[in-house]
């Protein structure tokens, strides 16, 4: 699998980002493998430790096959490790240093700059969240910041797909001609996306397949970057979708390959249906 986007890590600069000229930006908070020995563990009660493994890889991969389409790439960022700093929670449950604590507002900061050049370019954009699960069901997991009470209830969904979740600047653009909660989980949605590149033989949540989560329990709805980036009651700005990737896909080469095509290809096919215009390629 290629590696052409790695950028390496320096003591310095452990938040490696590749900038890109496309309206796509890749974050991969659980990723990152380098530990800084004067970032101390984090140790608090209840803290996850453990890297969402080959996270990172797949990212590379993923970036690199929408670079080959596009001739243009996408932004790309991801970090340390998680035992050091965990990026994907607010900065008080994250964060247990001084030095940490540095860490953690450069990530963001760093996610901001890309969206901050990003909409010079594009009036939106769309962010991608990489993470990995170990739920027994094996699906993948596409988190809008909806849990699972608020997709089962039909009543209102439309409404809180505008105003609640992290597609809201999207489902605002086009609420004219597509109804809120199909973007979430029918034929406009991502899990569509995903199904026609094939990938339905794993199973996508939300999807015109399974549109429904069973429960929060083994349903992540979306943490804490896609919170704080997405775009809020805005028709500019960024959407962000959580991908949470099955273990058994990630810890197999032929499982890890079908997550790089089947995402790459929805993620294109997103791209051109809702933030592309050729003229900007």
């Amino acid at each position: 699998m290629a590696t052409s986007l790695q950028i390496p890590f320096t003591k310095d600069s452990p938040i490696a980002y590749s900038p890109g000229k496309l309206p796509l930006i890749i974050t991969v908070p659980h990723g990152g493998l380098w530990e800084p020995s004067d970032i101390p563990d984090r140790t608090a009660k209840g803290s996850l430790l453990l890297a969402d493994a080959f996270t990172k890889n797949i990212a590379l991969d993923i970036a690199d096959r929408i670079t080959a389409h596009y001739n243009s790439r996408p932004h790309l960022i991801f970090q340390v490790r998680r035992r050091k700093v965990d990026v994907n929670r607010c900065e008080d449950q994250g964060v247990e240093s001084d030095k940490g604590r540095l860490l953690w507002k450069e990530y963001h900061g760093t996610i901001e700059a890309a969206a901050n050049n990003l909409l010079k370019e594009y009036p939106h954009g769309l962010l991608i969240d990489l993470h990995g699960h170990t739920h027994t069901h094996g699906m993948i997991e596409l988190g809008y910041l909806l849990n699972t009470a608020d997709i089962h209830e039909a009543k209102g969904l439309d409404e809180r797909v505008l105003n609640q979740s992290s597609i809201q600047s999207l489902a605002q653009r086009h609420k004219s001609r597509i109804h809120p909660s199909d973007l979430l989980f029918g034929n406009h949605s991502f899990g569509e996306a995903l199904q026609q590149a094939q990938i339905d033989s794993l199973g996508v949540v939300p999807s015109p397949k399974n549109p429904l989560p069973v429960s929060d329990a083994l349903y992540f709805h979306g943490g804490y970057t896609v919170e704080r980036h997405r775009s809020k009651n805005q028709r500019i700005g960024l959407d962000a979708i959580q991908i949470e990737m099955p273990q058994k896909a990630r810890f197999s080469p032929t499982g890890r390959q079908a997550l790089v095509e089947s995402i790459s290809q929805a993620v294109i096919t997103m791209l051109d249906r809702y933030y592309l215009t050729r003229a900007k390629l």
